[in-house]
C-alpha cells in the first residue's frame, strides 16, 4: 500500500475486544521491543544476513479503483465522511490505489513465530517489520515460553488470517506463493479455522501437511519460510491475480455462459440476515424472470463454489464473507453488496475494482455491522439489480418521468416521487428519503440527525436530540444521548463477539497473559476479555453465562466515564476531516460521539 493510502487507512486504531487485547499484548511487550533489532527489508540490497530468497516476483501494480455506483445519484457526496472513517475514499473519485512492495518469499534461518499477530522474530531476537503489522512489537514473553522445535515450516499467519474474508483474500493467495516449497518435510503453519481446510485441500494442501497454529505457543524453526503478507482489506492486484490462475478463472467466461444471478444467503449467519429473505428472492425472480437466481448458502465445496460464481452475471448479497468468492467471477460480472452506513467497510468495493468489476452499492441506512436482522427494501435491490445487469428500462421516459398514456408524453415525477430506471410508475419516497423537487429518479437519504415523513423534505431533530443512523423516518427517532446510548446497547449482540473471539486456537491464553502483564489497567478490554474467556469452558451453560457477562460488563464499560478518553482518542483517529468541519452544525458533535462507540464495537471482519 502507498505511504498515502497508510496514513489515511483507520485499521490500527483500536477496537474494543479484539483491538483492546492487541494494545495490551503490545503494551506488556514494549519493553523487550526497545531493545530489539529491526530488519525493516529482507529483499534489501546485499541481503540480509540468515535470511535466503526463494522467489522474487515484479513490483505491485497500480490500478484505478473505478466509483462505486448507486441508484441514490447523491450518496457518495452526502455521505462521504461515513464512507471514509474505515477506509480511504473519495468522493471526487480520485481513488486510485498505489501500492508498494513486491510478491517475495524467504527462508529464514533460525525462524521464530508466536503471538496473537504471528510476528516473526529469528534466533537473535531480529523483528522482520514486513511479517507485522505497523506498530507492531515483538512477543515479549515469547523468551521464556519452551520452544516448539521444527526442521522447516512455513507460516501464512497474520492479524485476522482466521476469519473467512480475510483468509480468502489476504492469506491463501500467500499459500498458492510459498505452496511449491511444501513437501512432507515441510508443514504449513495457519489457524486451522474450520473453512480454511477445503480451500487448502483444493490447492492440493492436505490436513497432514497443516500445523494448527496456537498463539500461546513459541514455534522455532531451523528454516522459516514465509511469504509476503497482505494488507488487510485492501491487498493488491496481484492477490486476485494469483486465486483466479490457481483455481483456473483468469480466461474470460463467454456471455452466453454467464447466466446467474448468485445471491449470498445468511440464513445461516448469527449477523445482518435479511428479514424477509424468501420474499426478496421471490421479488428478484419475478422482476427478472430470464436470469437464473441461485442461492449460495455455504454448504457447497470449494470446487462448486468456484464453479458457481464463475457462472454469475451478478453477485448479490448482504456485506459478509461470502461476497469474497465473487473474486471467481468474470471482470464483466457485477457486484451488488447491500452495506451499512454506519462506519461501513469498503473491501468488497477494492475487489472489484481490482478485477475489473461493476460495483454497486445499496445502502441501508437505518442498519449496523452487529444487527442480528436487517431489513431490506426489495424495491431497492431491483433499482441496483437494473443498474447491475444493464437491463432493458421499463418505459421509454427517462428516470424520474413516468409515460402519460393519453398523449404518450413523458411527464416529470412529482416531489415526494421517484422512479428508477426499472419502474413502470412513479412511487411515493420510502420514509427517511425525500425528493425535494420533481423528476427525481431516486430519493436522496436523510442525514443523521435529521428525519422525514413526508418524502419532501429532512426536517432537523430538536435541539439536545439526534438520530442513532442516517435515514430516520419519524420524529420520536430523534432522542437525547442516553436514550440512544440504551438503544445501540439493546442493538449489540454479545454472540457475535464471543464466537468471534473464540474462534482463534490458544487465544484464552494469550489473553490471560497479556491481561496479566498489562501495564495499563485503564484499558480494561483485555482483562475483560480475559475473565470471559476463562469461564468459556466447553458445555452450553459455560457458554450462555459467559454471554451473559460480557452483555453486562461489556456495556457497562463501553458506556461509562471511564471510557471517555477511550472514545476521544478514536474520535481524534477515525472521524474523517469531513465531519469536523460539521461539527459546528446542530447535532453532529453528539453523532459523532454515536460513530464513535459504534467504531469502538465493530471488528474489521466481514
Amino acid at each position: 500500500m502507498a505511504t498515502s493510502e497508510r496514513q489515511t487507512c483507520r485499521f490500527t486504531v483500536p477496537r474494543l475486544a479484539s483491538a483492546f487485547l492487541l494494545l495490551a499484548l503490545s503494551l506488556g511487550s514494549a519493553r523487550g521491543a526497545n531493545a530489539a533489532a529491526v530488519v525493516p527489508d529482507v529483499l534489501a540490497e546485499g541481503g540480509v544476513e540468515g535470511v535466503h530468497t526463494l522467489y522474487v516476483g515484479a513490483p505491485f501494480m497500480p490500478f484505478e479503483r473505478a466509483m462505486p455506483e448507486a441508484v441514490e445519484g447523491s450518496l457518495f457526496q452526502s455521505f462521504e465522511g461515513l464512507l471514509n472513517v474505515t477506509q480511504a475514499f473519495h468522493a471526487n473519485g480520485h481513488n486510485d490505489y498505489v501500492p508498494t512492495g513486491r510478491q517475495f518469499v524467504v527462508a529464514i534461518d533460525g525462524g521464530r513465530v508466536s503471538g496473537v499477530l504471528g510476528s516473526v522474530t529469528d534466533a537473535a531476537g531480529r523483528q522482520f517489520a514486513q511479517f507485522a503489522p505497523a506498530g507492531a512489537q515483538p512477543d515479549e514473553a515469547a523468551a521464556a515460553k519452551p520452544c516448539r522445535h521444527f526442521k522447516r515450516l512455513a507460516t501464512v499467519v497474520q492479524k485476522y488470517g482466521h476469519m473467512y474474508y480475510h483468509f480468502m483474500q489476504e492469506v491463501l493467495p500467500r499459500v498458492i506463493l510459498l505452496r511449491e516449497f511444501l513437501d512432507d518435510d515441510t508443514k504449513l503453519l495457519t489457524f486451522g479455522s474450520d473453512h480454511e481446510y477445503k480451500w487448502l485441500e483444493a490447492l492440493g494442501v492436505q490436513r497432514d501437511q497443516i500445523e494448527v497454529y496456537r498463539p500461546d505457543e513459541l514455534y522455532c524453526v531451523d528454516e522459516l519460510i514465509v511469504p509476503t503478507m497482505s494488507e488487510v482489506v485492501t491487498p493488491p492486484k496481484e492477490n486476485y491475480e494469483l486465486l483466479r490462475t490457481a483455481f483456473r478463472t483468469d480466461a474470460r467466461v463467454p456471455s452466453a455462459q454467464r447466466t446467474s444471478v448468485v445471491y449470498c444467503s445468511r440464513d445461516s449467519a448469527s449477523e445482518r440476515r435479511v428479514s424477509g429473505e424468501a420474499e426478496l428472492l421471490d421479488a428478484v425472480r419475478a422482476e427478472f424472470p430470464d436470469e437464473q437466481v441461485v442461492v449460495y448458502t455455504g454448504s457447497e465445496t470449494a470446487e462448486e463454489t468456484v464453479a458457481l460464481f464463475r457462472s454469475a452475471r451478478a453477485v448479490v448479497g448482504m456485506h459478509g464473507a461470502c461476497l469474497s468468492h465473487a473474486v471467481f467471477a468474470d471482470p464483466d460480472a457485477a457486484v451488488v453488496e447491500l452495506l451499512f452506513l454506519t462506519n461501513p467497510p469498503l473491501m468488497f468495493w477494492h475487489a472489484a475494482a481490482a478485477i475489473g468489476q461493476r460495483y454497486v452499492l445499496v445502502p441501508l441506512a437505518q442498519s449496523w455491522w452487529l444487527q442480528r436482522d436487517v431489513s431490506v427494501d426489495s424495491q431497492d435491490v431491483l433499482d441496483a439489480l437494473y443498474v447491475a445487469l444493464d437491463a432493458e428500462p421499463a418505459s421509454d421516459c427517462e428516470p424520474g418521468f413516468f409515460l402519460w398514456a393519453a398523449t404518450s408524453e413523458c411527464l416529470a415525477c412529482p416531489a415526494g416521487t421517484y422512479r428508477a430506471a426499472g419502474m413502470a410508475a412513479c412511487m411515493p419516497c420510502p420514509a427517511g428519503r425525500t425528493a425535494d423537487a420533481q423528476g427525481a429518479g431516486y430519493c436522496a437519504t436523510c442525514a443523521a440527525g435529521t428525519f422525514s415523513t413526508d418524502g419532501f423534505s429532512c426536517e432537523a431533530c430538536r435541539p439536545g436530540t439526534t438520530t442513532l443512523f442516517p435515514g430516520a423516518g419519524a420524529p420520536g427517532t430523534c432522542q437525547p444521548m442516553g436514550a440512544l446510548k440504551a438503544e445501540l446497547g439493546r442493538m449489540f449482540d454479545a454472540d457475535v463477539l464471543v464466537k468471534k473471539l473464540v474462534s482463534m486456537p490458544g487465544l484464552d491464553a494469550v489473553v490471560d497473559a497479556a491481561s496479566a502483564a498489562s501495564a495499563r489497567p485503564s484499558y480494561t478490554g483485555a482483562s475483560l476479555v480475559a475473565s470471559l474467556l476463562r469461564a468459556m469452558s466447553p458445555g452450553p451453560a459455560k457458554e450462555e453465562a459467559a454471554r451473559g457477562e460480557l452483555r453486562r460488563r461489556y456495556l457497562s464499560e463501553l458506556f461509562s466515564p471511564k471510557a471517555e478518553a477511550r472514545q476521544g482518542y478514536a474520535r481524534r483517529m477515525l472521524l474523517p476531516v469531513q465531519l469536523e468541519q460539521q461539527a459546528e452544525q446542530q447535532h453532529t458533535a453528539m453523532h459523532r460521539e454515536l460513530l464513535d462507540l459504534m467504531h469502538a464495537i465493530q471488528p474489521l471482519g466481514a
